[in-house]
């Protein structure tokens, strides 16, 4: 689940990128790890991506954050103790 979170964003923030760098980003997510570790200098593209991954860790966090919060508003709505039957 949360890998889908962090490719979903990547997707995103590539689909969504300045016209300047269209041509010069990978064309998909797949794309992303093996470009950043090809040496290319530090260009507006790698800047880009590395934003881009940076911002789709953080929606990871935020996701295991609201799923944290749900567990714990669950935990306190069921009962310490379940009736048994006799």
């Amino acid at each position: 689940m949360f890998g889908a979170i962090f490719n979903g964003a990547i997707a995103s923030r590539v689909a969504e990128a300045p016209a300047a760098l269209h041509g010069k980003l990978p064309n998909g997510v797949d794309g992303v790890i093996g470009f950043l570790q090809k040496s290319h200098g530090q260009t507006a593209a790698e800047t880009y991506l590395r934003h881009a991954i940076s911002a789709a860790t953080r929606d990871i966090f935020l996701g295991m954050a609201v799923i944290a919060l749900a567990i714990l508003g669950i935990l306190a709505m069921v009962p310490r103790k379940f009736p048994t039957a006799e």
